[in-house]
């Protein structure tokens, strides 16, 4: 006797969860990608580096760090990017514009400090927890998740680099406070007519001491504190954390989760969202060990809020 024919339904699926071919929601266009709290939940930074070349080819970066509420915007000069850049960066920006509750940054090896090691974590990670700010890395390959300061990295080059010749790096840095000082005035369209100055002045944000950056010691522990990571799931059902591959679901082939990894229960936990109309969810959670001891964080950076609520995040 013959056995029933399965469907082309089941055929695709069963297709699909083999990885022969992948699900239309692979586009990335079409993925629910998750969203950022609002900003009365948290004070939310976005990070990201340009660079240019000085004539005789020497290279220089310009880091930039903007509050996505009001726009104010942190910059520091450098001519590498190297972690030690990236750091100075951090701490130039949490004294100049404030103490975010979480930053969003791309995956570059001066921020991750990944190397070819697992779960290694290097000094920029490592300031940002002693400070008490959980990180956000956006996916791989996709810049246009931190679209807010790749936009403001347009504007140094079109208004500032593109208008100026520098003979030097000493012409450099005597002219970059004109950018800075241009910018208080700028109005972006997200600010509703509103300058920079003018919002920055109605939302003040608690920020870095000189008492604060000397007691940060030259040997920086791992301190309690969270690391998130947008991921897309592979056609295997697999995302990548910190050079580790972790299995996730096959039916999630194609969307974005939001990965935690929690240092101070030592757990990476991995959530989905299908749309902004369904609900979010745990998807799975593993162990995490870390063959280090964890700093419990100091009260002096502890937030308002004790911990963002991820299921509202994604």
């Amino acid at each position: 006797m013959l056995k029933s024919v399965p469907s082309q339904t089941t055929i695709k699926r069963w297709l699909r969860e083999q990885g022969v071919v992948e699900s239309p929601i692979t586009c990335a266009d079409q993925a629910y990608y998750p969203a950022l709290p609002s900003a009365q939940t948290a004070v939310i930074f976005s990070c990201d580096w340009i660079s240019r070349y000085l004539p005789g080819g020497e290279k220089v970066y310009a880091f930039h760090t903007l509050d996505l509420q009001t726009h104010a915007l942190a910059q520091t000069l450098s001519y590498d990017k190297s972690t030690e850049a990236a750091c100075a960066h951090l701490l130039a920006a949490c004294q100049q514009i404030g103490l975010p509750d979480l930053l969003r940054l791309d995956n570059d090896a001066a921020f991750n400090g990944l190397g070819f090691r697992t779960r290694l974590f290097g000094r920029f990670v490592r300031t940002a927890l002693w400070l008490g700010i959980e990180l956000l890395f956006i996916p791989p390959g996709e810049p246009k998740r931190n679209h807010d300061v790749e936009r403001v990295n347009g504007l140094w080059a079109s208004n500032f680099w593109d208008r100026n010749i520098f003979a030097s790096r000493q012409a450099l840095l005597r002219k970059s406070p004109q950018f800075l000082q241009w910018y208080e005035t700028y109005a972006p369209p997200s600010l509703n007519g509103q300058s920079v100055a003018q919002a920055t002045r109605q939302h003040q944000r608690c920020q870095l001491r000189k008492r604060h950056l000397n007691a940060i010691p030259q040997e920086l522990p791992l301190t309690a504190g969270r690391i998130h990571f947008v991921r897309k799931v592979s056609a295997t059902g697999e995302i990548e954390i910190l050079k580790e591959l972790w299995k996730v679901s096959r039916t999630l082939s194609g969307q974005y989760v939001l990965a935690t990894l929690d240092l101070r229960r030592k757990e990476l936990l991995v959530y989905h969202r299908r749309s902004m109309r369904a609900r979010s969810h745990l998807v799975c959670c593993y162990e995490y060990e870390i063959d280090e001891a964890i700093k419990p964080l100091s009260q002096e950076y502890r937030r308002r809020i004790r911990c963002l609520n991820m299921l509202d995040i994604i």
